[in-house]
């Protein structure tokens, strides 16, 4: 968040003027804005992330496409880009550890980077515990109350 109240946008110390946060999901949404042709992940190797973020952005622009310009928008760019790194996690978690009793907790969210006279602020957005017999259970509204 810029000085200005500008979601997607930081002010950092020595510039003159509000910068992108979190730029690449930004450019991946400028990218898809703009029609740019979809990168093919089996042959664009350079920029390998880049590219999937691109396509995964690109999946979700009618949900982008749906709120207005500005702060929703790039508070909904937030939502989505948070749930595609949810949903890479989720890919890849286990729970082939330690003994029976083992559980592994997990917690998502977002980094919000905040104008000079705030401290930065992590908002929880999912916590949960896995079992070794494959329950899950939510402990957000638990441990966050509801929001």
């Amino acid at each position: 968040m810029s000085d200005d109240l500008e979601l997607g946008k930081y002010s950092r110390e020595g510039q003159d003027h509000a910068g992108s946060a979190c730029g690449a999901a930004v450019g991946a949404m400028c990218h898809c804005i703009a029609g740019n042709p979809m990168p093919d992940l089996a042959t664009a190797t350079a920029d390998w992330q880049m590219n999937f973020l691109i396509q995964e952005i690109g999946k979700r622009m009618p949900a982008l496409n749906a709120c207005a310009e500005g702060n929703e928008k790039q508070a909904e760019l937030a939502r989505q880009t948070h749930q595609i790194g949810k949903d890479m996690l989720e890919q890849c978690l286990s729970t082939d550890f330690g003994d029976a009793d083992s559980m592994l907790f997990v917690m998502t969210g977002i980094q919000i980077n905040m104008p000079f006279e705030f401290e930065d602020y992590f908002q929880p957005l999912s916590f949960e515990v896995r079992k070794k017999d494959g329950s899950v259970v939510d402990l957000y509204q638990e441990a966050f109350g509801s929001w």
